[in-house]
């Protein structure tokens, strides 16, 4: 599962055209992609497109629901976007997944 926090800006700044351009060749090709979802709200959050990345992080979440980064990258996104309870709620459905997240304890410990 990756996450917003496990690639370096950098890295993502670099290749975010290549990025965007595998994920809608994979999504051409499969529609239910979930990687594919997940870098399009990557890049969109990114890019600080906070709802369009909502967008794509509920797409994967619709695939794959037991998607512990997908409601961590969704929570981030909804936060980011002001949406606090939102985020909140999303934070909590990623940890009554996985209760030991260490990445959504910290998100929910940003929120207060």
């Amino acid at each position: 599962e990756a996450g917003v926090t496990d690639t370096p800006l950098s890295t993502w700044h670099d290749l975010h055209d290549d990025i965007l351009k595998a994920a809608a060749k994979a999504l051409s090709i499969d529609d239910d992609n979930v990687a594919a979802w997940m870098h399009l709200g990557l890049c969109a959050l990114h890019d600080g497109l906070h709802s369009k990345a909502q967008g794509y992080f509920l797409q994967a979440l619709s695939e794959q629901p037991k998607l512990v980064s997908g409601w961590c990258n969704l929570g981030m996104a909804l936060q980011l976007g002001g949406q606090i309870d939102e985020a909140r709620e999303a934070y909590r459905r990623g940890l009554a997944l996985n209760p030991h997240s260490a990445e959504l304890l910290n998100n929910v410990g940003n929120l207060h």
